[in-house]
């Protein structure tokens, strides 16, 4: 049977209940609750120091908490070349509009004519993709060089990834 007590976290940030001796039998486990009071939106890390009660030189451990803030982020092709296109003739080009974040990630496109893309807005689950499709429909034989913005997250989450693209 092992002994142990652990030192409460030196920020005021995390807490337990008031520290306790915990007997641990081979095998078995004990849980505890930490309680987690943050006064900004901003990452948290602190330990929790354990300390075997078997003698004045026995060992411990710590074992680090920490409160990351989720965070948003898609992934986007650098660009897109539309190759050569015939005038009066759509001509699409597919690609993924990718959620490489924690959180889910609403996004808008804007781009202007000739092109148009589909869906031009939505929301990508995390760990997920969404195929999104670009077109193009020259009314002259002409070279178009465009810049599409893809404007991602809302509110507290809107940090916003490299999101141009150019076609």
């Amino acid at each position: 049977m092992k002994k142990l007590k652990y030192r409460l976290p030196s920020t005021r940030f995390f807490s337990l209940l008031y520290p306790i001796e915990i007997k641990l039998s081979p095998g078995t486990s004990q849980e505890f609750e930490v309680f987690f009071r943050p006064t900004r939106s901003e990452p948290y890390e602190d330990t929790i120091y354990f300390k075997m009660q078997e003698g004045a030189s026995s060992g411990g451990f710590h074992v680090p908490v920490r409160a990351y803030i989720s965070t948003l982020q898609c992934t986007v092709p650098r660009g897109l070349d539309m190759g050569l296109c015939p005038v009066n003739v759509t001509s699409p080009k597919t690609f993924l509009v990718t959620n490489t974040g924690e959180v889910p990630a609403p996004f808008e496109w804007k781009v202007p004519a000739p092109f148009t893309f589909t869906p031009s807005s939505g929301v990508v689950a995390v760990g997920e993709a969404i195929e999104t499709v670009c077109t193009i429909h020259p009314s002259a034989a002409e070279v178009f060089v465009t810049n599409a913005v893809c404007r991602v997250g809302e509110g507290i989450n809107a940090t916003k990834p490299s999101s141009r693209a150019s076609k």
